[in-house]
């Protein structure tokens, strides 16, 4: 039984049992690994175009703002994004040794993970034991409101889903349900059918 992480890393993704538990974990972690890099060089590459440009020289001319522009760009946004992949990768292994270790797949594995993160970078980035304690309360914190968030949005929707579906039955509209029951009932086979007839004239 394998998960996919490219759900795994965004934190609260639907888990998704498929193919080799091993090609799924390895494929998964590349792939998320390199969509937190991509994430990061685009984020930082606007934030670091933004303050290049409010950091020129007052009476500097378009040209040269956007130059320092650019050159914050080049000089910030792949270490930048490099920390967004390394910080990404590191959840993934937590959250995989977590999951094996207990035999399950659930939030706490993440919640875990998230504070393990955090704190690796408070630890390295701040340093100290107590910097690196709040990095990982704050990485709990900000994945439990992130989990409320999802849940409460999941919960909108199937109450919204349920009313839309008792409204269309009221009308005599075709349901989701009905569809998805029509699409996959089996095609009635008669005598009459050409292709079956054994006629090839």
């Amino acid at each position: 039984m394998s998960r996919d992480w490219r759900a795994a890393a965004y934190l609260g993704g639907h888990p998704v049992y498929v193919g080799n538990p091993r090609h799924d974990r390895v494929d998964g972690a590349v792939y998320v690994v390199g969509d937190f890099f991509l994430t990061g060089a685009t984020g930082g590459s606007a934030f670091h175009f933004v303050s290049g440009l409010r950091a020129s020289a007052a009476g500097a001319s378009g040209v040269d703002r956007v130059a320092g522009a650019l050159r914050a760009v080049c000089s910030n946004v792949p270490r930048f994004a490099g920390s967004c992949a390394a910080y990404s990768a590191a959840f993934i292994v937590v959250d995989n040794v977590m999951s094996l270790a207990r035999g399950k797949d659930d939030n706490l594995n993440m919640a875990i993970a998230s504070a393990a993160t955090a704190g690796l970078y408070g630890a390295m980035r701040r340093g100290g034991g107590a910097a690196a304690a709040r990095c990982a309360l704050l990485g709990v914190t900000g994945f439990l409101i992130y989990k409320g968030i999802d849940y409460a949005m999941d919960h909108a929707n199937a109450r919204w889903d349920i009313i839309d579906h008792k409204r269309k039955i009221g009308r005599g509209e075709p349901t989701q349900v009905s569809m998805a029951a029509r699409r996959t009932a089996a095609p009635e086979v008669t005598g009459d059918d050409d292709s079956f007839s054994g006629n090839f004239a």
